[in-house]
Parts: C-alpha cells; structure tokens; sequence
C-alpha cells in the first residue's frame, strides 16, 4: 500500500470518528443507516480485506462497505 493510500485511509478514520461524536453529543440517533453510513465512510478507501476461510486458507474478499456481513466468522485458537 503507498504511503498515499495511508493517508487517505488514517483520514477517513479521523473523519468517522469526528462523525461518530454526533451520535456522542446528541445530534444523531444510533440508527442501523447511521451505523451503515459511518461503515461506509470508514472503508471508502479500502476495496478488499484478506479473509480466512473454514479450511484455514486465506483469500482477498470485496468489501460490502455500509452492509452487514453475510458469511459467518471462522476464528482459530
């Protein structure tokens, strides 16, 4: 990843968080499309995340950004 595609990424992790502190000081209620539209902000730089499977094999995923998981979680010990 370049160190361009960082920046973008810490910034839109700075960006949600100064959204988040609507719901915190009262201006926004905690809804599921809240919920959705801070996901969606939070990961709009990002196209893909590494997933690891049932067998233990990793593989690169789309994100679904602003959208709930579909595939059940498989972690190891």
């Amino acid at each position: 990843m370049s160190p361009e595609h960082v920046a973008l990424v810490i910034q839109a992790q700075a960006e949600v968080l100064d959204r988040l502190f609507d719901f915190v000081r009262g201006d926004r209620r905690l809804t599921t499309g809240y919920i959705r539209e801070l996901h969606a902000a939070l990961l709009r730089h990002q196209e893909k995340v590494t997933v690891l499977d049932q067998f233990g094999q990793l593989y690169e995923k789309e994100l679904r950004r602003g959208a709930y998981k579909t595939t059940p979680n498989n972690p190891r010990p």
